[in-house]
């Protein structure tokens, strides 16, 4: 049996952060993890990662995406913060599918019993062109494909408006 790494609720309330001045919302119905954007392959998550706030969407095929303004807020500092080692992979802006870049995410987890858990990302998160794809969320996007490949398993009851990721053995 794997262990439980998330439970939380959603439907209560609108979800609302502040984060380097910019307000943050989701929909009160909105699936919402911490990630920690990291380098590829690192096996170990840093000693002082920077949380952010994203949404599991079931609806999203990619990996995980993030606008660019929010990657800025999220680093605070330069014009791009992961410049130093995040490599670009792809780029087409005909498609609007914008720059995809190698990293990493974590999922934090708020069960003391289980640890917080990478999931890698194949090709890497996508920074979509503005106004765009995922881009159009109000915060970033994790997507069903890295939940897939690493077996973690998302559990929604509508009926108690809670949620949870379940990750295996």
């Amino acid at each position: 049996m794997g262990s439980v790494v998330l439970k939380a609720h959603f439907g209560d309330r609108e979800k609302k952060w502040t984060i380097g001045g910019a307000t943050f919302r989701a929909s009160r119905y909105g699936l919402v993890v911490e990630v920690a954007l990291v380098k590829r392959g690192e096996p170990e998550l840093p000693p002082t990662p920077t949380w952010v706030p994203a949404i599991v969407d079931t609806g999203y095929s990619g990996e995980f995406a993030i606008a660019e303004d929010h990657l800025q807020l999220f680093g605070g500092r330069g014009t791009f913060p992961f410049k130093g080692w995040c490599t670009l992979t792809y780029a087409n802006a005909e498609t609007g599918l914008g720059a995809i870049y190698d990293a990493d995410i974590w999922i934090r987890s708020d069960d003391p019993q289980s640890p917080s858990f990478k999931l890698e990302l194949n090709p890497g998160f996508v920074v979509p062109e503005p106004r765009r794809g995922p881009a159009g969320h109000r915060i970033p996007v994790v997507g069903v494909s890295c939940l897939s490949r690493a077996k973690v398993v998302l559990m929604v009851h509508y009926g108690k408006l809670r949620f949870r990721l379940r990750k295996p053995a």
